[in-house]
């Protein structure tokens, strides 16, 4: 079952855990093999521990470039949801996963 998180609950700044939660990555470690393939942005600082990522830096990553083509998130996104052929939505908030599949 998935429920809708409003966007104040969740923190400025992710940790790779909770980005990968709020990105629907099945890990972190998938979450940081993605970053290092330039899909996501990288961490604010690189040398911090725990590494944080900006939610709104995601965010952005998210949306479309303005010709309306799928930037490489947005594309790795709709293909994790099986949606890569349909016209992608506006992004209402973060969805989080209530169990593991």
């Amino acid at each position: 079952m998935v429920t809708a998180i409003s966007p104040e609950a969740w923190p400025r700044t992710l940790t790779a855990e909770l980005a990968a939660e709020y990105l629907g990555c099945r890990s972190a470690g998938q979450f940081r093999r993605e970053v290092a393939a330039g899909i996501w942005p990288q961490p604010l600082l690189k040398q911090s521990r725990p590494q944080r990522w900006s939610i709104q830096e995601l965010e952005r990553a998210l949306r479309p470039d303005r010709g309306g083509k799928a930037n490489s998130a947005l594309a790795s996104l709709e293909r994790r949801l099986g949606i890569a052929d349909e016209a992608p939505e506006p992004v209402r908030g973060p969805v989080r996963s209530l169990g593991r599949g």
